[in-house]
C-alpha cells in the first residue's frame, strides 16, 4: 500500500478524487500526521498515554464507588459500570473538543489545499472512536483477569453507542466553534456547558437511580442525549441493565441535527469573514 500524505492531493492537478478509497487515504493520512505531531516529544509510544490516562480515570471511579458502597442497578458490576459510561463520555468528549493539529489555522481555515471540512472531522471522530473501543476492551480484558469472567459484550450495540456518540461530539463541536467564530464570547462557554452534559449524562447513575432518588434523576436527564448512549452501553456489557424507555434514536436525531446546523452556521459564518 502506498505511502502518502495530505499534501499529495495539491500536487495533483486534476480534479478532486471521489473514489472512496480515495477519502479513506486522506482520513488515515490525517490521523496518522496528527499523532506524529502530538506525540513527536514523547517517543515513538506516546500515543500510549491517550490510552493511559483515560484508564486511571477508570480504575480511581471504580475504588471510590466500591469505597462508597455506590447502589448499582440490576447488580451490574462496578467495573463494567464504570467502564461503559466513562468510555462513551471520552468519545463525546474528545470529539468536541480536539482538533486535528496544523491543519487549521487561528481563524479556522483549512491549510492544506483539497483537504475538506468532511475529511477533518470525519479524521477526528474515526481516531477518538476507535480509541474508546480500544480503553474499552483493554478495560474488559483486564476486568476478566484480575476480577473474573463478565458475561461477553453485545459488541454491535456497544460500537453503535461509540459511533453515535462521536457523531454527536461533531455536531456540538461545530456549533460551537462556528458560533465562538462570529461571537468569540460563545467559545468561553463550550466548556461550561460540556461540564453540565457531564454532570447530567449519567456517569454517576444510571436509568434507576437508586430507590430514593429515581424519580429526580430522571426528570434531571430526561432531555441529555448522552444519557441514551451511556445507558445502552452499560446493557451492551451487562444484558440485565434496565434500559426501558430508552432508545438511541433520541441522541442519534440530536447529532444529526447539531451537524445541520452547524454546516448551516459555519457556511454563514464564512461568507461573512473578509
Amino acid at each position: 500500500m502506498k505511502e502518502f500524505s495530505p499534501h499529495d492531493f495539491v500536487a495533483n492537478k486534476g480534479p478532486l478524487p471521489f473514489a472512496l478509497s480515495d477519502h479513506l487515504f486522506v482520513i488515515r493520512a490525517l490521523i496518522l500526521r496528527d499523532l506524529r505531531l502530538r506525540n513527536q516529544h514523547r517517543g515513538r509510544l506516546g500515543f500510549l498515554n491517550d490510552l493511559i490516562q483515560p484508564l486511571v480515570v477508570i480504575v480511581l471511579h471504580y475504588y471510590v464507588f466500591i469505597f462508597i458502597n455506590r447502589f448499582m442497578p440490576a447488580r451490574i458490576p462496578v467495573e463494567l459500570y464504570v467502564l461503559g459510561g466513562f468510555t462513551t463520555w471520552f468519545a463525546f468528549r474528545d470529539t468536541s473538543a480536539k482538533n486535528i493539529l496544523a491543519i487549521e489555522n487561528e481563524r479556522g481555515f483549512i491549510l492544506i489545499p483539497r483537504i475538506q471540512l468532511a475529511h477533518v472531522l470525519a479524521a477526528t471522530a474515526v481516531w477518538e472512536t476507535a480509541l474508546s473501543i480500544a480503553i474499552l476492551y483493554v478495560g474488559l480484558f483486564s476486568s476478566m483477569v484480575l476480577l473474573g469472567s463478565d458475561p461477553l459484550p453485545n459488541v454491535p450495540l456497544s460500537i453503535a453507542a461509540f459511533c453515535i456518540a462521536a457523531l454527536l461530539g461533531t455536531g456540538f463541536k461545530l456549533v460551537f466553534d462556528s458560533l465562538g467564530e462570529r461571537w468569540p464570547v460563545i467559545k468561553g462557554t463550550k466548556g461550561a456547558v460540556t461540564f453540565l452534559l457531564f454532570l447530567t449524562s449519567g456517569i454517576y447513575f444510571g436509568s434507576t437511580g437508586s430507590p430514593s432518588n429515581q424519580d429526580i434523576l430522571n426528570r434531571v436527564v430526561s432531555f441529555n442525549p448522552l444519557f441514551d448512549l451511556l445507558e445502552p452501553q452499560r446493557h451492551a456489557l451487562w444484558p440485565g441493565y434496565p434500559v426501558a424507555g430508552i432508545s438511541m434514536l433520541y441522541p442519534l436525531t440530536w447529532a444529526l441535527g447539531l451537524m445541520f446546523v452547524g454546516l448551516l452556521l459555519r457556511g454563514w459564518v464564512r461568507s461573512r469573514t473578509p
